[in-house]
């Protein structure tokens, strides 16, 4: 006689074999990789993220600062079995970070991540504007930019006599400069001045507004 389709002998076969091939498995394992200390923008760059561990059903995926990546103008993935290669078509500053290679399969996932330094002059991150508060209040003005080595911040004043001079920015942070109870004294132009030593600086001036100030 021969057994129904769901029978407990061949339930029995296909649980055989499929916990085989579980128990052939090992947590995958990423070979440590690394970029150039310095980079330098305009050229590509690609870089192989490989198993120590003999695995062909790996499913890989890239990240930059946490967030995943796909291919696209900046960079291109390709994954052929046990190695993916993240390829940086043309290097910048702003595509400075770390990047994580992540790999998963049926049993277990493993990531390792290195960091990306590209060297470079400063480019705007976040550009200042003019900005406009009331008396008492408390403002903050922003600026940062990408570069390598890391751009140096300075925030400026215009005094009476129309120079420049430079002032506390109140904030831990270079790229904030935090001014609290504000006054009538605290309207005028401001300088955000970026530097990095590598090629030209960059520089925003604006108008900060306090109402009520003639």
């Amino acid at each position: 006689m021969k057994d129904n389709e769901g029978s407990p002998m061949k339930i029995l076969i296909y649980a055989a074999v499929f916990f085989s091939s579980v128990i052939g498995q090992v947590p995958p394992r990423i070979q440590p990789f690394g970029f150039p200390a310095f980079a330098e923008e305009g050229k590509q760059i690609q870089f192989i993220c490989g198993l120590e561990t003999h695995d062909t059903g790996a499913d890989f995926k890239w990240f930059k600062d946490g967030r995943p990546l796909h291919s696209g103008d900046k960079w291109t993935i390709l994954s052929p079995g046990r190695v993916s290669v993240l390829i940086l078509n043309s290097v910048t500053t702003e595509i400075s970070g770390n990047y994580t290679c992540g790999v998963r399969n049926s049993v277990g996932q493993d990531e390792f991540t290195t960091e990306l330094r590209v060297k470079g002059p400063p480019k705007w991150k976040y550009e200042p504007t003019d900005l406009e508060s009331g008396i008492g209040e408390t403002v903050t003005f922003r600026c940062s930019a990408w570069g390598f080595p890391k751009p140096s911040i300075s925030w400026m004043k215009q005094e009476v006599k129309g120079n420049f001079v430079q002032v506390p920015k109140g904030s831990e942070s270079e790229d904030t400069f935090i001014i609290e109870d504000v006054s009538q004294d605290d309207a005028g132009l401001y300088t955000c001045l970026v530097t990095n030593g590598i090629g030209e600086s960059l520089k925003k001036t604006f108008t900060f507004s306090v109402r009520g100030t003639i």
